[in-house]
């Protein structure tokens, strides 16, 4: 009996599940499909390390360090890592490579779940909208540093209210918020005027609080009241569109060769800035106060749960970006070592970022007179208030502030790029005729992205950000896509064939910690965390003052339901459009659409030519 006559015999192995091949691959015997790849296996680490390390790893994590435990809370950090973050990392870097296909390509190892990757994509696409609009922030900062002087240190500009303090009174005595003068002496050429016994409350504003929020944001007082749009943050917006489609309209061997620039001269960056927050005094609190463990907090559930959420934000899943860079890699390429180092320099950012930031803060809260906390706060907070006021201390400020929001560009361009790449790859390997037109189709999805980001940029932007934020971005809809994904692959298509599939494909069998993680550990962590966030859920209330009416936040709520039901609404798409010769019932139906769709090279020897089953190759399996 020929190969091809014993693949005409169906049969099932390995927990009921057929395997299926596509035709066109009779005459393709064990070679691998025809794809870019990368020049060399250390384009797609950079190229990776610039996937992964975002703002969060430099305005999240030292928050969440400082506030959870200070070095306690590493232990629930680096539990997250082990446990959720590198498996389900390498799950997706792996898939990509396996299948050598992007985020929605991959799922022909189990076409039912493509309304998971539909899904992700969507969620690929809205995240490059709301990521630009913070790097439109960060670049208009950038250019506001070449002023002098820096208009964040004073209250001589004419967006300043009658509350920006920028120092402490002439008196010597420090002004807090909400604090009051007592025993002013005022001083005129005309007259000598002692006035005592005077009580005075003054809401205190520092000018950095006052340059965000009247000149960057000018915002107005909430999400009913949208304004126009900040011509100045359109600018940027539209600049970084145009720097970001030109970083990505070749390919892959382009994207990593700027990648070698932006994904390391932020480490270089980030090293000259602790340099100089060290030699500051008050720097050394500052590393205490960020480090120092507190082993109590280690009982509360939401310090977990906030080591969870970070590994997850930090570590890029659940975007499309990482089976896209997998998917160029050589079919035999070992990503296991190579995601173990990703992983390890993705976590070092964030542990390396909290000392820079920290030596900051500690000499701010040093000049001021305050305790640290006083000073450190999280999110776009820390980053364009707090710390740029910190910067504003050192002698010439104008460079130590470039260097920071140079680093912050550096960070913000390289995930863009990689954000569009991924979304660009999953969309054109289904459908391969945009392949030819790659410049059109990037150039549509980044108009299409340039106009969602609009609303964010209005008066009444920051509002709307917060409120996709949030709802879109706050963990719900990763939690479950991450979920799904795991089920997928440990459950579905099964674990024990996948880890077949990685000895085919790298030579080797990885340990059997990973598989136990996708069977029982990652997707049982997962569901108790999302179950957490959901029993947990509370409207939405901006800078602890502002509470969304009711329709906003049903708005938001909207938002994320809308995208999680591509999810069962591709599932039901797939069924029904489905050949009636592929089975006329439903359960026929999908029995079919659990069956991988794989190729003659993705086969082990092991299974046996009676592994495959054909099917037409012209089949949409979306």
């Amino acid at each position: 009996m020929t190969k091809v006559e014993d693949a005409e015999n169906s049969v099932n192995i390995k927990g009921g599940h057929q395997f299926v091949m596509c035709s066109g691959d009779i005459a393709n015997t064990k070679s691998q499909p025809k794809r870019d790849t990368w020049s060399n296996r250390f384009d797609f680490v950079i190229s990776c390390v610039g996937a992964a390390v975002g703002f969060g790893n430099v305005w999240r994590f030292p928050y969440l360090c400082y506030k959870n435990g200070g070095g306690a809370f590493l232990i629930p950090y680096l539990i997250a890592v082990v446990t959720v973050g590198f498996p389900i990392k390498f799950l997706e870097v792996s898939l990509g490579q396996f299948m050598q296909q992007g985020g929605i390509g991959m799922w022909n190892i189990c076409p039912l779940m493509k309304g998971v990757a539909v899904c992700t994509s969507i969620f690929a696409f809205l995240e490059l909208a709301y990521y630009v609009v913070i790097f439109a922030w960060v670049l208009l900062y950038l250019g506001s540093t070449f002023s002098d002087p820096l208009p964040w240190s004073n209250c001589n500009n004419t967006w300043n209210t009658v509350n920006c303090f920028a120092g402490s009174s002439d008196n010597g005595d420090r002004i807090t918020e909400n604090s009051t003068f007592y025993n002013w002496t005022y001083l005129s050429d005309t007259n000598i005027t002692n006035v005592t016994g005077l009580n005075l409350t003054l809401n205190r504003i520092d000018p950095s609080v006052e340059f965000w929020r009247h000149y960057v944001l000018e915002i107005t007082d909430g999400l009913d009241e949208p304004g126009v749009i900040v011509w100045k943050l359109l600018l940027c917006l539209l600049a970084i569109y145009i720097v970001v489609y030109f970083c990505t309209w070749k390919g892959i061997k382009w994207i990593s060769k700027i990648a070698y620039v932006t994904a390391t001269a932020p480490y270089v960056l980030l090293t000259i800035l602790l340099i100089v927050g060290a030699m500051k005094e008050g720097a050394v609190n500052g590393i205490i106060f960020y480090l120092k463990p507190d082993i109590t907090k280690l009982a509360k559930f939401k310090v977990w749960y906030a080591a969870f959420s970070q590994v997850m934000f930090s570590y890029a899943v659940g975007l499309n970006m990482l089976p896209a860079l997998g998917s160029y890699n050589k079919f035999n390429n070992n990503c296991y070592s190579h995601t173990i180092i990703v992983a390890f320099i993705n976590s070092f950012t964030s542990l390396f970022s909290g000392f820079v930031i920290f030596t900051l803060l500690g000499h701010m809260a040093y000049l001021q007179q305050v305790p640290i906390d006083e000073v450190a706060s999280s999110g776009p907070g820390l980053v364009f208030n707090v710390y740029p006021r910190a910067l504003a201390e050192l002698p010439v400020p104008q460079l130590w502030c470039c260097v920071f929001f140079l680093m912050l560009a550096f960070i913000g361009i390289d995930s863009a790029i990689l954000i569009l790449e991924g979304f660009a790859c999953s969309v054109m390997d289904v459908y391969t005729n945009l392949a030819r037109k790659r410049e059109a189709m990037l150039i549509l999805t980044c108009v299409a992205t340039f106009i969602l980001g609009l609303p964010m940029i209005t008066q009444g932007g920051m509002y709307v950000f917060q409120l996709v934020d949030y709802y879109l971005f706050g963990g719900i809809l990763m939690w479950l896509i991450c979920f799904m994904e795991v089920i997928g692959i440990g459950w579905i298509y099964g674990a024990d064939r996948f880890y077949d599939n990685l000895e085919l494909m790298m030579g080797f069998r990885i340990n059997i910690w990973v598989k136990l993680c996708w069977i029982v550990i990652t997707p049982m962590t997962l569901l108790i965390f999302l179950t957490y966030q959901l029993v947990t859920f509370e409207p939405l209330v901006y800078d602890k003052m502002y509470v969304y009416p009711p329709w906003g936040n049903a708005l938001g709520i909207c938002l994320s339901v809308m995208v999680l039901m591509v999810i069962p609404c591709v599932m039901v798409y797939s069924l029904i459009k489905l050949d009636s010769r592929h089975g006329t019932t439903m359960l026929q139906r999908i029995k079919y659409l659990l069956r991988p769709k794989l190729k003659a090279h993705q086969i082990p020897d092991s299974w046996g030519s009676k592994a495959y089953t054909w099917t037409d190759t012209n089949r949409n399996s979306l």
